[in-house]
């Protein structure tokens, strides 16, 4: 199993956690009430220590080409996202590229003039 970013342009961010699980399906046996998953690689959003929040995506020959398709995936919703502001990946935690304007206060909580307050510190 793997972690990745769905934004590779991540990487460098350290407050950034990869956001995506790369695996095989022989590493996940199927529950006794379940079907199996047919043999290859998949993909879902998972942060580290969490539970996954989506549904696999797969099978895909090699683990590359899952982790390409969750990146491709990614960027295909970073495009629907995009607003004021710029842009964020869609995350399993939820549509991160939120404006957070009502974080974007002085100290007497008053809206700063051209804020531009991102989820996720951008």
């Amino acid at each position: 199993m793997t972690q990745a970013y769905s934004d590779s342009r991540r990487e460098s961010d350290p407050y950034a956690l990869p956001d995506v699980e790369v695996f095989h399906s022989n590493d996940y046996p199927a529950e006794k009430d379940e079907e199996p998953l047919e043999t290859g690689w998949y993909w879902r959003f998972c942060f580290p220590g969490c539970l996954p929040g989506d549904d696999s995506s797969g099978p895909f020959a090699t683990e590359a080409e899952a982790l390409v398709d969750a990146q491709e995936w990614s960027e295909g919703e970073e495009e629907e996202d995009e607003g004021e502001g710029g842009t964020l990946p869609r995350t399993a935690a939820g549509d991160m590229g939120q404006t957070l304007e009502h974080l974007a206060t002085d100290e007497e909580g008053q809206a700063c003039s051209g804020s531009t307050a991102r989820a996720g510190g951008q």
